[in-house]
C-alpha cells in the first residue's frame, strides 16, 4: 500500500512538523518481554523480545521470531513498570498477568536483522466480540 503524502514527507524529513497520524503519543519503553501467539489448535512456546515504545493503545517491540500479522498474542512484561506508563488495570485485557494484543504490523529492520512488531492492545470493551470471546475460552 503506498504511503500518503504526509507519511512520505515524515519519512524523509526527521524534523517534519505536519499532521500526526497516531491517536496516542508514544513513550520510550525499553523492557524485555515474552510473547505467545494465542492459538486454540496447537501450543506455541513463549518467544522473547524487547519493547521499543508504548502508547495507551499499543506497543512496538523487537524480536527474532515475529508472530503472524492479525494474530492475537499474550505479552508478558514487568507490569509494575508498565503501570507507570498506562492505567493497565482499567484499559487492557489482562489474563494471568499477561496483556492481550493483536498484531497489526511486522517489519524487518535491515540494519539490525530484527523484526519490529506493532501490537494494538485489546481493550475491555472488545471482550464481547465473538473472535476475542473464542480466544479467551481457549487460553
Amino acid at each position: 500500500m503506498p504511503l500518503t503524502k504526509f507519511a512520505r514527507r515524515k519519512n524523509r524529513d526527521p524534523h517534519y512538523k505536519g499532521l500526526e497520524r497516531r491517536g496516542y503519543s508514544r513513550l520510550p519503553f525499553d523492557q524485555p518481554l515474552r510473547f505467545k501467539v494465542v492459538n486454540p489448535i496447537f501450543l506455541i512456546e513463549f518467544q522473547i523480545g524487547k519493547s521499543k515504545n508504548i502508547s495507551e493503545n499499543g506497543m512496538l517491540f523487537k524480536t527474532v521470531t515475529p508472530p503472524p500479522r492479525k494474530s492475537y498474542i499474550l505479552i508478558e512484561t514487568d507490569q509494575r513498570t508498565l503501570i507507570d506508563f498506562l492505567r493497565a488495570d482499567h484499559n487492557l485485557v489482562l489474563m494471568d498477568h499477561k496483556i492481550l494484543g493483536k498484531v497489526m504490523r511486522t517489519h524487518l529492520n535491515l540494519e539490525n536483522g530484527l523484526f519490529e512488531v506493532g501490537v494494538r492492545f485489546v481493550h475491555p470493551t472488545e471482550r464481547n466480540q465473538e473472535e476475542v470471546k473464542n480466544l479467551l475460552t481457549h487460553v
